[in-house]
């Protein structure tokens, strides 16, 4: 499991993705499997995605049996991704 808090009120940098738990950026062949990612920034709080895919047009990730919470937009995928057995709880 991994936790953390982090916004964009917290850490507001211009010109990057910068308010998620957990990014993977232009990565390929990524797995994220059997986890669990929170934003544990509170409920109407600032922007503050639990996980980011930045892929490129041909990267690829895999995310299985993954639960994601948090309470703003939770998941963001810029590229290509299988999902399976997955759990937004946020």
């Amino acid at each position: 499991m991994i936790v953390y808090p982090n916004n964009n009120t917290f850490n507001n940098v211009s010109g990057s993705y910068h308010r998620m738990t957990l990014q993977a950026d232009k990565v390929n062949n990524v797995r994220f499997v059997n986890l669990t990612i929170q934003n544990s920034t509170p409920h109407f709080g600032s922007q503050a995605e639990a996980l980011i895919l930045n892929g490129t047009t041909t990267a690829q990730a895999i995310v299985s049996n993954v639960n994601l919470l948090s309470y703003q937009d939770t998941l963001q995928i810029n590229g290509q991704v299988y999902v399976t057995r997955f759990a937004p709880l946020g």
